[in-house]
């Protein structure tokens, strides 16, 4: 049984760059970006503030319409990283 090698900091960076780049040609967004870790967002969020306002110039009847949108525009989030080793993993955060 042999080892795998370890990668230097270079190839791992570029390794999360070829991840990222098909990530972002699917349509999601990359929020955060480290060395070797990125946090990925897929969706739309919810603006609370203006749904606020909304319901607060409407006595309240706009906050069902807030409750509608909150539950169908889901944001999710996946934090994505490479190893030494250069094992890719995307974990649902």
């Amino acid at each position: 049984m042999s080892e795998k090698e370890n990668l230097t900091p270079t190839e791992r960076r570029r390794l999360l760059s070829q991840h990222l780049a098909v990530v972002e040609e699917e349509g999601k967004r990359v929020a955060f970006r480290g060395d070797y870790q990125a946090i990925v967002t897929d969706g739309t969020p919810v603006n609370h503030i203006l749904h606020l306002m909304l319901s607060f110039f409407t006595v309240g009847l706009w906050a069902v319409i807030w409750m509608v949108d909150i539950s169908f525009h889901k944001e999710t989030k996946e934090f994505v990283r490479v190893d030494i080793e250069g094992n890719v993993t995307v974990t649902k955060i």
